[in-house]
């Protein structure tokens, strides 16, 4: 079967359509054919996890990043991974995930550019969505998230 047959931004446009019209249980479910189809891919991951922190299901959220390991590699994950464990009441868990990591040096871990990470040059994959879709993450939103990270501290 070849993976050419199948539009997976096709499906990951409906994913965010589907939570744009606030049906969260419908946009699960795409989630997760789409992590499925795309082998794990860490943005499907992260869209999967959060369809289940809008569904309230902050444990299986949680779960579902933390099996993968993206806690540690993917700035997105890193951060909804402890606002999960925290909205579920478990902070220590929560302060364990924001202690392992240092976010602000996390993409930069991730692509093996730890000793030339500069400010500017802090760019990952977890917050450049390739679509163009409208919900790209570029740079002044990454530093929202590394604040978000910073006040859950």
């Amino acid at each position: 079967m070849e993976q050419e047959l199948i539009d997976i931004e096709c499906y990951r446009k409906t994913v965010k359509n589907y939570i744009d019209l606030r049906r969260y249980q419908t946009a699960l479910f795409w989630a997760e054919k789409v992590t499925v189809l795309s082998n794990g891919e860490p943005r499907d991951v992260y869209w999967e996890a959060q369809c289940m922190f809008l569904l309230r299901e902050f444990q299986r959220a949680a779960h579902t990043i933390r099996s993968r390991g993206l806690e540690k590699t993917n700035l997105l994950c890193h951060y909804l991974a402890a606002e999960c464990l925290n909205e579920a009441k478990e902070y220590q868990a929560a302060l364990e995930i924001l202690n392992s990591v240092d976010c602000e040096t996390l993409s930069c871990a991730m692509s093996g550019r730890i000793g030339s990470c500069t400010a500017s040059s802090m760019k990952d994959d977890s917050t450049t969505d390739e679509s163009h879709d409208g919900s790209v993450y570029e740079e002044p939103f990454k530093n929202d998230i590394i604040a978000s990270v910073y006040f859950l501290k």
